[in-house]
């Protein structure tokens, strides 16, 4: 009879666990208080491995100061770093993976666009509020991917500033590289629209493989297309490829990056001495000098941790720790906001801050989130975006602003 009322009392519990109904006593209380789970999934391998490695640093970041404060519900943050190796089928698998194991109550995806498409559909449906980078439109879509929010912002409004800044500076031609990944898609899709609505014919594009060794082909069509300047975008090792290229070919005219060049650590992958003038076009926040944000005090505060945990020295573009970094927080303050892990709560709670995000939840934008029912992104400032020069990374992963000239 003893070993029956145990047998029973086994498979009850069994049941009980299953169905998610709460135990009496102690268990459900542990389970109330022990830490809560913040998946972290980046590319610590791979092409990407730089831009995951630093992202996974400002989430721990990010993760200390959250628990310095009393953490989430009073319960403490842990981060759970998994490798995804720049690889979209294995970032998917990763997740299911990590849900089986133990359901994470919040998710940070980094750092490429296809594996965040990859890992989104999967989120959405377990209900599990997603942290990203992306500034790929159909991701931003609340109406398809209603518990994911991005740190980034949105393509056209850096787009729109990128056309205006080019103007500027007497820019009437110009020639492209585009990757072909899902960054290059949106880079295909809405910048050449935006350059000749300014004014600015693109006379030659090419594109290339994130594999790709040798790009000399495609940078051999675009020079002999004579454009004022060449604009470049992309990440990991094939930009050292595609600025290898360039030295090869003693292409002499100046050189424009976008977002991917400006995370990639170029200066440690190609000897930036035997370059032409080469500018990278991003968030502020990367740069120090006119323009820049990259001396803030926040900056000042975070970067020693960022270093700390990325093995002494930074690996990536500051913006990129940033972007992660204010994941978490984003996150935690909703979360203790509304009093509750439940992901519609937190959802609701941050569409309300508009323009007035929490004093404590922004790294990347001072006072201009956009985060509604229709808006995931933070929406840009004027002086958000600026021009850095290529040659100038230094300790805390900024480069100095600069003026882009043609000659």
């Amino acid at each position: 009879m003893k070993m029956l009322n145990v047998r029973a009392l086994g498979a009850a519990l069994i049941l009980a666990f299953a169905a998610g109904v709460a135990l009496p006593g102690s268990v459900q209380a542990a389970e109330d208080k022990g830490p809560i789970k913040f998946l972290v999934l980046a590319a610590k391998t791979g092409p990407g491995a730089n831009y995951g490695n630093g992202m996974s640093a400002a989430a721990q970041t990010s993760v200390d100061e959250i628990n310095a404060k009393g953490g989430v519900l009073g319960r403490k943050v842990e981060l759970v770093v998994v490798d995804t190796g720049t690889d979209p089928a294995k970032a998917a698998v990763a997740f299911q993976d990590q849900v089986s194991k133990e359901r994470p109550a919040a998710v940070w995806m980094g750092a490429s666009n296809s594996e965040t498409l990859s890992v989104a559909p999967l989120a959405m449906r377990e209900k599990i509020m997603l942290f990203t980078a992306s500034d790929v439109p159909s991701l931003n879509d609340p109406a398809k991917f209603k518990y994911l929010f991005s740190m980034q912002n949105p393509a056209d409004k850096k787009f729109d500033a990128l056309a205006t800044n080019l103007v500027s500076a007497g820019v009437k031609t110009v020639g492209m590289l585009l990757a072909t990944d899902a960054t290059g898609e949106t880079n295909l899709a809405m910048l050449p629209p935006r350059l000749e609505k300014a004014g600015i014919k693109v006379v030659a594009l090419e594109r290339y493989n994130a594999t790709d060794l040798d790009m000399t082909s495609q940078l051999r069509t675009v020079e002999a297309a004579n454009p004022d300047l060449i604009y470049i975008d992309g990440g990991g090792a094939a930009i050292a490829y595609l600025l290898q290229g360039v030295v090869k070919l003693g292409i002499q005219r100046p050189i424009v990056g976008g977002v991917g060049m400006a995370a990639a650590p170029v200066e440690t992958l190609v000897d930036t001495s035997k370059l032409p003038p080469v500018y990278v076009f991003n968030f502020a926040i990367g740069h120090r000098g006119a323009g820049g944000r990259g001396d803030t005090p926040l900056v000042k505060a975070a970067t020693p941790s960022f270093v700390k945990y990325s093995g002494g020295k930074m690996t990536t573009a500051l913006f990129l720790y940033a972007f992660s970094y204010d994941g978490p927080l984003v996150w935690a303050t909703a979360a203790n906001k509304v009093q509750s892990l439940d992901p519609d709560k937190i959802v609701a709670e941050i569409e309300t801050w508009g323009e007035k995000p929490p004093a404590n939840a922004h790294f990347m934008a001072t006072d201009n989130y956009a985060f509604s029912s229709s808006v995931r992104l933070p929406t840009p400032g004027p002086n958000d975006f600026n021009f850095g020069k290529i040659g100038t990374l230094d300790g805390s992963a900024t480069r100095e602003g600069a003026v882009l000239k043609l000659k």
